[in-house]
């Protein structure tokens, strides 16, 4: 399966123009007319998923703003960290939710 990854090329430092990974070809494409805070992954037979990147340095505060942005809905991010069960089984996965 091909997978391609699509980004802007002034916001990235280092860009590979494909990422080694076992059983795939993984493509990177280097865009100037992407917007700075998206990635675009695109698998071929499957919707385009398009990731909203918050730098690490951004504040809790705007983190959550933008969260509730991108998401269209407001109390997607609780309010004081609190998390929900499917948060918490997500973390356990190892993804992150939140400022720990």
């Amino acid at each position: 399966m091909t997978l391609r990854v699509g980004l802007h090329v002034d916001a990235w430092d280092d860009i590979p123009h494909r990422i080694p990974v076992p059983g795939r070809a993984v493509r990177v494409g280097w865009f100037r007319s992407m917007d700075r805070r998206l990635v675009s992954l695109t698998m071929r037979g499957r919707d385009t998923i398009t990731l909203r990147v918050i730098a690490p340095e951004t504040t809790q505060e705007s983190a959550r703003a933008i969260f509730a942005e991108a998401t269209g809905d407001a109390k997607a991010v609780p309010p004081g960290g609190a998390q929900t069960e499917e948060q918490n089984a997500w973390d356990n996965e190892g993804g992150r939710f939140g400022a720990r």
